[in-house]
């Protein structure tokens, strides 16, 4: 049971929010209640009160706080799914008050005192011998309360886990450049090229060396000869 402390810091609590300040909370609201007024007319009967569920989905807004339409979703299903809870349970209780005066007149004439709780089992009995309403009511009953914790599961887990951040990313690989073709080095083996320094002026040696020779066989048949031309040949003579 809730002590009257309690209940008196609830009332205090309640009684510091007037609701958003800022523009932007008043943008928020306005388009919660546009969605909960949609959600309302595709939701409601007739004969409830769209008021009733603004202020049920309000409640699980403020409780919750949805951080974005997935959040929404989850939070609208949840509130969906309580509200037909309630309903089901108006249900019941509609459906035993219409079987209980049904048998009035009849457990009247066949009971001279009866209490409350002989009418509810009397009428009990009938909806469950006589008609599947009950055990229909009871399927949904399960249906809608499976459809809660299964939104409320889904919520605490979404929240739960830990958000993926998005990694760098990554410019594409340029072309890797072609290698260099490997420097040719000449083979040992190979007789390398003498310099050139043969010129007009300057011949080379072998050829200088072919010059001497034939200078020195020319200097050779002079002096052999005999035709008293040569200068030793003269000097000859004259002795």
């Amino acid at each position: 049971m809730i002590s009257e402390a309690r209940s008196e810091a609830a009332r205090r609590n309640g009684a510091k929010s007037n609701g958003p300040k800022t523009p932007e909370g008043k943008a928020t609201s306005s388009a919660n209640s546009l969605r909960h007024g949609m959600t309302a007319k595709a939701i409601l009967l007739t004969s409830e009160n769209p008021e009733a569920y603004t202020k049920l989905a309000e409640a699980y807004y403020v409780k919750f706080r949805p951080a974005d339409d997935v959040e929404c979703d989850l939070i609208d299903e949840m509130v969906i799914a309580k509200w037909r809870l309630r309903r089901d349970w108006s249900n019941e209780a509609a459906l035993f008050d219409l079987e209980m005066d049904h048998q009035t007149k009849k457990v009247d004439s066949e009971y001279t005192k009866i209490d409350h709780a002989c009418r509810y089992a009397i009428a009990f009995r009938a909806l469950a011998d006589q008609s599947k309403s009950i055990q229909l009511l009871t399927r949904y009953e399960t249906s809608h309360r499976r459809s809660y914790y299964k939104a409320l599961t889904t919520l605490l887990q979404l929240r739960a886990a830990p958000n993926p951040q998005p990694g760098p990313v990554e410019s594409p690989a340029e072309p890797a450049e072609p290698p260099a073709p490997p420097e040719t080095e000449p083979s040992k083996s190979e007789p390398q090229p003498s310099e050139n320094n043969v010129c007009e002026t300057n011949p080379a040696s072998n050829e200088r060396g072919t010059n001497n020779a034939a200078e020195a066989t020319t200097n050779d048949e002079n002096t052999t000869s005999g035709d008293g031309n040569s200068p030793n040949d003269r000097l000859g003579g004259v002795r």
